[in-house]
């Protein structure tokens, strides 16, 4: 029997990769319990052809995307079209490239008005991270879907004048918090073990930085205000796949300072839950991030965090950490100094905070987004 609601999002939530079901598998989390509420995610190919979506319009209610860079950038991506790589040969230059990527978002937004199915939008960051300074065809891609989405997907509510700022004001908007990220993680060892794992002791503090490294994730930020800090109790560990020459960077300012770990590869979940389990505090000093699965795994260990006052990290940590504010100098320095200090007020103000978020909660405010957009759409 058909579900009440049909959606088609992208990607699809049941692709079978390492990223969709070991790493960030919240699109299978969000399907599962969308199931659970009459509404189907049916399944999706890779990319959103017109084609694919013309033949299965019968079936489609509403067309979800996540991370759209992904598609509209796909027309000039050089390992997936040989007419690309003519045009890259012959000296055609990037602006034809992106005149291939604009047509294609142009028919998509165009198709779904014609076949009058309304387009849902989860806005995870403001531009991608790759483009941490948005080129001027970025910013230009951004705000041609935002004005053409009905309804915007926003992970918190607090993050909604940075949207109006760079896009305007959204047709519609709904909050679909993050759930708990602790159900993806098994959760077997105990954190005496945890900390024995990573050879920490009881009376030292770890602080931990995990996660892909970036440019704009400040690592070396990281590196240079810990080592101002005196305390010989505190102890630093950066986690995470990092590539050349930031690697290098780390490596030699991290240089001579015994307190300072580094694990510069990828970890794996047992990895990955062992640090959560054995640290004091997540400092998550990147610019710019409207969201964190980072900070969201971490509160939900009841783990404290330290970030930029920026984005959702307001809304998620609130007291349950330190919001410092990084156009300050000094900012990320006093931060850690004052969770050193007050390391037992926030741990304890941080597992207060683990039974906020649930999956069931995002779903029933995705399926309320859904029937908002399809109600709209009649109008």
């Amino acid at each position: 029997m058909k579900s009440s609601i049909q959606c088609a999002m992208f990607p699809n939530p049941y692709t079978n990769t390492t990223w969709m079901r070991e790493e960030h598998p919240i699109l299978l989390e969000i399907a599962r319990e969308l199931e659970n509420l009459d509404c189907k995610c049916i399944e999706t190919p890779d990319f959103p052809s017109l084609y694919w979506i013309f033949t299965n319009r019968q079936s489609i209610d509403i067309l979800h995307v996540h991370w759209p860079e992904h598609y509209y950038e796909y027309a000039w991506r050089p390992d997936k079209s040989l007419f690309v790589r003519l045009t890259r040969k012959f000296g055609c230059g990037l602006s034809f490239q992106h005149l291939l990527g604009f047509l294609w978002l142009f028919s998509f937004v165009h198709l779904l008005k014609i076949l009058k199915i309304p387009l849902v939008w989860t806005l995870h960051e403001l531009y991608p991270h790759s483009s941490h300074i948005p080129s001027s065809s970025q910013i230009f891609f951004r705000k041609y879907l935002f004005r053409h989405t009905l309804v915007l997907l926003l992970n918190c509510q607090g993050i909604l004048p940075l949207v109006q700022e760079n896009f305007g004001n959204p047709r519609y908007s709904i909050v679909t918090p993050l759930g708990d990220y602790k159900s993806f993680y098994s959760n077997t060892i105990n954190r005496e073990d945890a900390r024995s794992f990573f050879n920490i002791k009881e009376t030292e503090n770890m602080l931990l930085f995990f996660g892909n490294q970036r440019p704009h994730r400040n690592a070396l930020e990281l590196v240079h205000s810990f080592k101002e800090i005196s305390n010989p109790s505190a102890i630093l560990w950066i986690i995470g796949n990092t590539p050349d020459p930031i690697r290098s960077e780390i490596e030699i300012l991290s240089w001579g300072d015994w307190r300072i770990h580094l694990y510069l590869r990828h970890a794996d979940n047992h990895q990955v839950v062992n640090a959560i389990r054995a640290c004091d505090f997540l400092v998550m000093p990147g610019e710019e991030y409207l969201t964190s699965a980072v900070i969201a795994l971490a509160l939900s260990h009841g783990i404290p965090v330290i970030a930029p006052r920026y984005g959702c990290a307001v809304d998620m940590v609130r007291d349950a950490g330190i919001l410092f504010d990084d156009t300050q100098t000094t900012g990320l320095r006093k931060a850690l100094e004052y969770a050193l200090e007050n390391k037992d007020l926030l741990q304890e103000a941080a597992r207060q905070q683990v039974p906020r978020w649930t999956w069931e909660l995002t779903a029933k405010q995705t399926k309320k987004a859904y029937q908002l957009a399809i109600d709209m759409n009649k109008m």
